[in-house]
């Protein structure tokens, strides 16, 4: 990046707020810089224009915007973000808009700026830019948005509609549940990775953590065991570094031969500065004893704690149906007990009428009042003394309906006469309920009908009255309230024991999960630990009669086998080393043989050459002397051949041996 945008990036790093146009003109106008400067982030392409992310930070983004002749933007505004603009290549067009009275979209005017150019627009501004110059020539443009840019509306001069672009890259999703995404390569122009762009590798789904509840623990291998809050780790002091962290399957999907795994294709990697307290600081505060091997990180999505999460939610899900089930049942038993009761009290109310009214059989008698009226109150008496007794209140109120009533007092109310003509319109109908839950009343009409026996009294007023025909209706009015009233103190005994169960299953389930299952397998954890940490003598010892205690012994099978093959090994190293040093010894012997070799080669050459030499030069010197006679002459001559063969003979036998000592080379030639 070029030293030219110093001044600022500084400016903008600086930022704890969005900043004002004024600020972001004065700064762009202080700069010297054009298309040279950034050739580094340019880049063209069709259809439409390029977007490069330069920098981001919380508080802005800055882009390079390359445009090929004749692109332009979308008429946009920049809700929210306030942008600054300077012009470093070519001349760019702006079209200023505005709604119209019909709410359409209408151009007001355009202008064009040249290279060096600053514009500034914020919030609801409508325009549109573009690249209109003259032989085809490109448009680089320098903006900062503040803050950043998430998503501009975008209108159309033929569409009332509004819509929406994105402005900036996500990432490429490869697994939504959980979340495993790349990094989009094409979109990183520098050498640190975006937050919003770095990839995300997940095994299980991200946990809901909440600050003030989190804490940290450091345990095992350690003098003190300490456990740290949120905020305590953030007044610890801080420290950056730049690293980059790559997933070790990334490229998964280009292999020929597929591989289990998420199928990354190669944008799980990222390079980033990554901000935190060293660990080292936080191991400090324990004090780390000198046996201990590995830090091994635990977090939210252990065995334990996930087994209880969902068992939990099932338990919950399961109970509240379950509950919710039984207590519909229930009042929907109750609701047919009140329907039950009228059905008796009708029984009960016809009798006492036939009791105090009616004698069947008989001629009706008029002069019968007092009779009459000493007998219902003896009943009513009665029946006041008998309901006061019932455990539950259960209030009614009775009416007999006579279906031709002309006097107003005896006249039935709309709903009432509705009933009545269905009974009779109907002559096998002789009960009807409705339940009035929001009046808090149930009503029950039960229709009382002519017989063989009513026919004689009755047909005295009625001389059309036939058997089956309705004589009245018996409506009894039930206040169901304090039904209600049981209702909500039986839902409230459900709901304590629904919750009280649940705490219940699931403090069972966590001792389960945690004595049960997570136990033994931490065990198994352990002893594996101290195996890795080279404590072989230890063993398994799970006694829970069931598959972990199968394990237990199949693990300690294991160990036997481990240990008896490292012990084999190790023989196996003893008499390697056994015969290492036999073949030491045996190449001492041989070099010591070579160099009495080369010993009596180098004795032999002396010893043997020196009185050849003198041979061979008297033989010269007997055959220059012209007094010797032909048998002296050939000799002499004889002794000089003999000698020279000989010489020849041990030259070859010191040549070979240099080659041998490898002091001397055979080149064929």
């Amino acid at each position: 990046m070029s030293d030219k945008l110093d001044s600022l990036i500084r400016f903008l790093d600086h930022l704890e707020c969005r900043a004002s146009m004024k600020e972001l003109t004065a700064q762009l106008r202080r700069l010297e810089i054009d298309d040279r400067d950034v050739a580094e982030f340019i880049r063209f392409a069709d259809p439409s224009y390029q977007r490069v992310l330069v920098r981001a930070r919380r508080w802005y983004h800055l882009w390079i915007l390359c445009w090929k002749n004749g692109q332009r933007s979308p008429i946009h505004d920049h809700l929210g973000s306030s942008c600054g603009v300077r012009v470093l290549r070519g001349t760019a067009t702006v079209t200023d808009c505005v709604f119209a009275a019909n709410g359409c979209v209408k151009a007001v005017g355009s202008r064009d700026y040249p290279a060096g150019s600053v514009l500034t627009s914020e919030d609801d501004d409508l325009h549109q830019f573009s690249n209109l110059q003259d032989g085809g020539a490109d448009l680089v443009t320098l903006h900062v948005y503040s803050p950043p840019l998430r998503r501009m509306g975008v209108y159309s001069l033929t569409d009332r509609e509004r819509g929406e672009e994105a402005w900036q890259e996500s990432r490429k999703m490869v697994t939504a549940s959980p979340e495993n995404s790349e990094t989009p390569l094409d979109s990183i122009q520098g050498w640190v990775t975006p937050n919003r762009l770095f990839f995300v590798r997940n095994h299980f789904e991200m946990p809901a953590l909440e600050p003030s509840s989190w804490r940290l623990r450091v345990e095992g291998c350690v003098e003190r065991p300490v456990e740290w809050t949120w905020e305590q780790l953030l007044a610890l002091p801080h420290r950056s570094v730049f690293a980059t962290v790559e997933c070790a399957g990334n490229g998964r999907s280009f292999l020929q031969q597929k591989a289990a795994g998420v199928q990354w294709g190669a944008g799980a990697v990222g390079h980033a500065e990554w901000t935190g307290v060293p660990l080292a600081r936080v191991l400090e505060e324990s004090g780390v004893r000198a046996d201990a091997v590995e830090v091994l990180f635990e977090g939210s999505d252990r065995l334990e704690r996930k087994f209880r999460y969902l068992f939990g939610a099932i338990i919950v899900l399961l109970l509240t149906g379950s509950f919710r089930l039984y207590s519909w049942q229930t009042e929907s038993l109750a609701y047919d007990q009140i329907k039950t009761a009228c059905r008796l009290l009708v029984n009960e109310i016809v009798d006492q009428q036939l009791a105090l009214g009616c004698r069947p059989g008989q001629p009706r008698e008029k002069d019968r009042p007092a009779a009459t009226e000493a007998l219902d109150e003896a009943m009513k008496e009665f029946r006041a003394q008998w309901e006061n007794e019932w455990p539950l209140p259960f209030k009614f109120r009775a009416d007999i309906i006579k279906p031709n009533a002309t006097r107003s007092p005896d006249i039935p109310d709309t709903t009432t006469l509705e009933r009545v003509k269905s009974f009779q319109n109907d002559p096998n109908k002789y009960e009807d309920n409705y339940l009035d839950l929001s009046r808090k009343h149930n009503y029950y009409y039960g229709a009382v009908r002519a017989t063989e026996s009513c026919l004689l009294c009755h047909r005295q007023r009625n001389a059309d009255l036939q058997e089956g025909d309705l004589l009245a209706v018996v409506k009894l009015d039930v206040d169901t309230q304090p039904i209600e009233n049981g209702f909500h103190t039986n839902r409230a005994i459900l709901i304590s024991i629904a919750f009280a169960t649940t705490f219940l299953i699931m403090l069972g389930s966590y001792l389960i999960v945690r004595y049960v299952i997570v136990k033994p397998v931490k065990h198994l954890k352990e002893v594996s630990d101290a195996i890795s940490a080279g404590e072989l003598n230890v063993r398994s010892e799970i006694q829970t009669g069931d598959e972990f205690e199968d394990l237990s012994h199949a693990f300690n099978r294991m160990l036997r086998n481990l240990v008896s093959m490292q012990d084999r090994l190790r023989r196996v190293n003893a008499d390697l080393d056994r015969k290492v040093d036999e073949l030491a010894q045996a190449n001492m012997a041989l070099y010591e043989s070579n160099r009495l070799k080369s010993d009596f080669l180098a004795t032999m050459s002396h010893e043997l050459r020196t009185p050849l030499n003198s041979i061979l030069g008297f033989s010269e010197v007997l055959l220059s002397n012209d007094g010797l006679n032909d048998k002296q002459t050939r000799w002499v001559t004889n002794i000089q051949s003999s000698g020279q063969q000989l010489l020849n003979l041990i030259n070859d036998i010191l040549d070979l041996a240099k080659i041998e000592a490898g002091k001397m080379q055979v080149r064929l030639v």
